[in-house]
């Protein structure tokens, strides 16, 4: 069962939980819900509706990244919803009317949409462990034969591509008729 969505304004992301659960990401809220829909808890943002991506980690915390230029913009929340540990400074995220994606790719380490890249990041160390250059990606998923599937939107075209490890396109798909790839998802 879904949550209401009359009570969520302004979603960004939505991932199932293993134990059936869902966590809704908005721009100013952050819900988990059971496998029934029942809200088991809820984190807003005070003041300001700046969240732009937001995933599980591995290990039960939730991660959520904010639109604010070079300042720490990153931030995590134990398994009742409550902020835990230090905020981390990530890569620029944008806001264009769509919402990238964040993944967890490791234990501590997550897939980031940046402004004009995706990277993968070490979140114990700060580190920029892998980059890809690319115009205003909006979704990325590592894949489980280590390639990244990315789709990005630049002047009014947008694309999904495979890129591997060392940045080469494996395939790409443009669009066709104006339409917009804002993600691409392999099961």
């Amino acid at each position: 069962m879904l949550p209401n969505p009359k009570n969520l304004n302004q979603p960004v992301g939505m991932e199932g939980l293993p134990n059936g659960g869902q966590l809704v990401v908005t721009r100013q809220f952050i819900y988990q819900y059971d496998k029934d829909g029942k809200q088991e808890w809820m984190y807003q943002r005070q003041n300001t509706a700046d969240i732009v991506a937001g995933c599980r980690m591995p290990n039960g915390d939730t991660l959520f990244v904010v639109q604010n230029g070079k300042k720490e913009n990153c931030f995590r929340l134990d398994g009742k919803g409550k902020i835990t540990g230090q905020p981390l400074t990530v890569g620029a995220v944008q806001y264009y009317g769509y919402c990238p994606s964040v993944e967890a790719t490791g234990e501590e380490k997550i897939l980031l949409c940046e402004a004009n890249r995706v990277t993968e990041t070490d979140l114990k160390t700060g580190k920029t462990l892998w980059t890809y250059n690319v115009t205003q990606p909006t979704c990325a998923q590592r894949l489980p034969n280590g390639n990244t599937l990315i789709s990005a939107f630049n002047n009014n075209q947008s694309r999904a591509i495979e890129v591997d490890s060392s940045g080469d396109i494996l395939w790409e798909h443009k669009s066709k008729d104006g339409f917009m790839i804002l993600k691409a998802y392999r099961r």
